[in-house]
């Protein structure tokens, strides 16, 4: 439901049951917050935009982005841009994966 008169307007909410809540779900978005996920009509020049200035970590068993179609994608739109797929992880497991911060801290270290 949108509320206009909020500062912040709740945009989508998620109908995720409590017991299945562990603390680190995100149970709505804002319209800012859902509209920054839209890559826009123009995607190829913000990925182009970003090549040699940021890392795109997707878990191999991602439930809402297809690790491999992310990966043909960028390698076609913007070669330049470091891609790295995490084995076994899921959308949310890469968070606090050691194996992904790892590859965060090699990628943060070679700037």
């Amino acid at each position: 439901p949108i509320e206009i008169n909020q500062k912040i307007a709740l945009f989508i909410e998620f109908n995720k049951p409590s017991e299945f809540w562990d603390g680190t779900e995100t149970l709505s978005y804002s319209y800012r917050l859902n509209m920054s996920y839209h890559p826009g009509v123009r995607f190829s020049k913000n990925l182009q935009a970003m090549e040699g200035k940021a890392l795109v970590l997707i878990g191999e068993r991602d439930e809402a982005i297809n690790p491999q179609s992310l990966m043909k994608i960028i390698k076609t739109e913007a070669p330049g841009l470091k891609m790295s797929i995490i084995p076994g992880l899921n959308h949310f497991e890469i968070f606090q994966n050691p194996l992904a911060l790892g590859v965060i801290k090699d990628w943060l270290m070679n700037l």
